[in-house]
């Protein structure tokens, strides 16, 4: 499966573990990574680890469909992540072959409350509360 590729994963904004990582890949962990302290307790959150979210667009009847990133803002509290949404050009060669389509992104965890994801049309994709 290409890396740009994940099966399983619905329409929109998905928030993910490494373990859902390597399953929506088609592939598994051999080892966990380890586990990051909760906030509270006297624990602050790590800031350099992320939550990684899959942004797609559903399965597609063909290749040629691809999604990169475009660009991350964050606010305060939210993240607005733009995507460019690529589609095959009505002329072009393509394999008649169902893809799933996805990009997989990391984001700051502690920081962050919300998300909303958006196409370079300004179309949402999706939102996620985290």
């Amino acid at each position: 499966m290409a890396p740009e590729q994940c099966q399983g994963i619905a329409a929109g904004v998905t928030q993910l573990d490494y373990d859902d990582l390597a399953r929506i890949r088609g592939s598994r962990l051999l080892k966990s990574p380890p586990a990051v302290p909760e906030a509270g307790a006297g624990n602050s959150p790590d800031q350099s680890s992320a939550v990684l979210v899959a942004i797609s667009r559903g399965v597609q009847p063909t290749s040629g469909y691809r999604l990169t990133l475009a660009r991350a803002e964050l606010t305060g509290l939210s993240a607005i992540v733009t995507v460019n949404w690529q589609t095959p050009a009505a002329d072009a060669v393509v394999a008649q072959v169902l893809t799933h389509p996805c990009l997989v992104v990391g984001l700051p965890r502690g920081a962050l409350h919300d998300l909303r994801v958006v196409d370079q049309n300004g179309t949402e994709i999706g939102q996620l509360s985290l």
